[in-house]
């Protein structure tokens, strides 16, 4: 029945405007169609390939009922050079019928360097339409992990899950070999799927408690994922709308492209860098540039993508680099990102770098309030993530030690937040359980100072994320 019904919408988006009310029942119809099948198998993806259509994998069988439907459907589709379309999230009406007509409407002869479905993208843009994913005629997996993903039921594991496909993603698009064919499509899709699960909630797990995967041997991957979910979580907190916290997240997650340019042995280098080498390492803002570019992503959204790298670096009262013959006011993304990435990159241990206690490294960012980050979003920030964010291992006043699991919203409850007890100071036996040190009955239980996990040899992400 889906397909019957984008089929009389996508019939009347060729001669109809969208305020016209013949939209409305149609479009009612293939929304609750798209939701009831979304519920149930935990996304929806629209495939066409060889004249046959998919939804999440499944042929949709053709009959004397519908099979000028999907006729007419599957044709329109692959004449377009598409392949089919994801929805990232269940939408409501206009955004439904703003996607439909932009489809309808389409002209694939406008396509960006023969890439349809990249082109299609920039209409949908223009047509302020976030919600749907367009795929190219070869993006048509059955066993789609986007609807996997979904099937997971438990928060912590769908966030794991696509935190790991994300660092696999950016790991092959920082590649030497990659960086010139990025693809800006995929990206889009991990980046959706972290902001959708960013509004969800869990009593004893914070989407920004995955920034705690430090990875010693993989820091400019693992760093690029973490600023990214740290963003969206900090956007999210702001009250930024989806279509932002995208936009946000992508400009994050390639806000170190340009280090690709840098040459290995100053990258990687375990010393202090010579003048010559910091030098080239300050110029990698610049770099991106022409790699951003380079990927033919011209609409507001990749503009975006290319003041977060080239700003990120840049301090608040406009010092540090790339200085800028014109100055004005850093985007808000790239103070968000300055923010972010100065925290994960101050919290990991580096060859050259001992880790900063979480809490530690707010109090030091703290001192550069006005100078190096917009003093309003820095406070902010500690607000969001509390005074010890997620990842602190914390001594309590009973001796006790617990690992710092996600903060209380409260402004009152800073120094509260939910910890779940691993260890006791003595080295003696310890009841392993959750604690929320906002509630009332365990207010006799209080953070005395945080610690360094290596001196308790405590494994902090096996505890955000595993227990």
């Amino acid at each position: 029945m889906a397909v019957t019904f984008l089929y009389r919408l996508m019939r009347l988006g060729l001669t109809h405007d969208s305020g016209n009310e013949i939209f409305g029942p149609p479009v009612a119809e293939l929304l609750k169609h798209m939701g009831s099948i979304a519920k149930d198998e935990g996304g929806f993806r629209f495939v066409v390939h060889e004249g046959d259509i998919y939804i999440n994998g499944g042929r949709v069988k053709q009959d004397v009922t519908n099979f000028h439907a999907c006729d007419y459907v599957a044709r329109r589709i692959a004449d377009k050079g598409l392949g089919g379309f994801v929805a990232n999230k269940p939408c409501g009406d206009e955004d439904l019928k703003r996607f439909v007509i932009a489809l309808s409407r389409f002209d694939p002869n406008k396509g960006d360097d023969g890439d349809a479905a990249a082109a299609f993208e920039k209409a949908l843009d223009t047509a302020g339409v976030d919600g749907f994913t367009p795929l190219g005629p070869h993006e048509r997996a059955a066993d789609d992990q986007t609807v996997d993903i979904e099937r997971l039921k438990d928060l912590r594991e769908r966030s794991v899950f696509l935190y790991e496909r994300t660092l696999s993603f950016i790991r092959e698009a920082l590649s030497d070999q990659a960086h010139q064919t990025v693809d800006i499509r995929q990206a889009k899709r991990l980046v959706h799927q972290l902001v959708d699960l960013s509004a969800q909630d869990a009593e004893h797990f914070s989407l920004s408690g995955l920034s705690a995967i430090k990875n010693y041997d993989e820091y400019t991957y693992n760093h690029s994922v973490n600023v990214c979910v740290l963003a969206i979580t900090f956007g999210q907190k702001l009250g930024m709308p989806r279509n932002r916290l995208a936009e946000l997240g992508l400009g994050a997650l390639f806000h170190d492209l340009g280090k690709l340019s840098i040459p290995k042995h100053i990258l990687n280098k375990p010393a202090a860098l010579s003048d010559d080498e910091w030098e080239m390492m300050r110029r990698h803002p610049l770099f991106a540039l022409k790699l951003l570019f380079n990927l033919h992503d011209f609409s507001e959204a990749g503009v975006k993508k290319v003041l977060v790298a080239l700003e990120h670096h840049m301090n608040f009262d406009l010092s540090g680099y790339p200085r800028l013959v014109l100055e004005k006011k850093m985007h808000l993304y790239s103070r968000i990102v300055a923010i972010v990435d100065s925290f994960d990159a101050m919290t990991t241990k580096r060859a050259y770098q001992k880790a900063m206690r979480p809490d530690e490294a707010l109090k030091k960012m703290l001192t550069f309030s006005g100078k190096r980050y917009d003093p309003v979003l820095l406070k902010a920030f500690v607000m969001s993530v509390g005074l010890y964010p997620a990842g602190t291992l914390a001594l309590l006043n009973n001796g006790e030690i617990g690992v710092v699991l996600k903060p209380n919203t409260h402004a009152e409850l800073l120094e509260r937040p939910w910890v779940r007890v691993v260890a006791n100071i003595s080295g003696g036996d310890v009841q392993e359980r959750v604690l929320n040190l906002g509630e009332d009955q365990h207010r006799m239980l209080w953070i005395v100072k945080s610690l360094d996990p290596e001196d308790y040899n405590v494994n902090i992400p096996h505890y955000l994320l595993y227990t």
